[in-house]
């Protein structure tokens, strides 16, 4: 087995390394946000589903045991960064951290669920 088979055996099976675009032709990037603060309890993972298919990105949204959101979100630069502005301007939760991670794109992704 040479490297690059190597290499492949660590990525999901539906992680890939190679540039994705929309139909639009725009680069699409994945992005892991850890969302910090009083989120939980207060329906956010049910309110990023819906901004995220709005925004038609795919992905997944889900509780942490230390009491913070984990999500990742598929789409253009330009919907993350709304689907970010969109967490920092709600009333209802209060957001004390948001840091974002870049990671590999998934193929398989075809909409935006909650996880558990």
């Amino acid at each position: 087995m040479g490297f690059f088979e190597k290499l492949a055996g660590f990525f999901k099976s539906d992680e890939t390394t190679e540039p994705l675009t929309d139909e639009n032709g725009n680069p699409v990037i994945r992005v892991r946000l850890s969302i910090c603060g009083k989120v939980q309890g207060v329906n956010l993972r049910w309110e990023i589903r819906e901004e995220a298919l709005r925004l038609d990105l795919t992905g997944w949204v889900k509780n942490q045991d230390d009491n913070s959101v984990l999500a990742e979100a598929q789409g253009t630069r330009e919907h993350i960064n709304e689907l970010k502005g969109f967490l920092t301007q709600n009333g209802r939760w209060t957001i004390t951290s948001l840091s974002e991670t870049i990671v590999l794109c998934h193929t398989k992704d075809k909409t935006f669920k909650v996880e558990y």
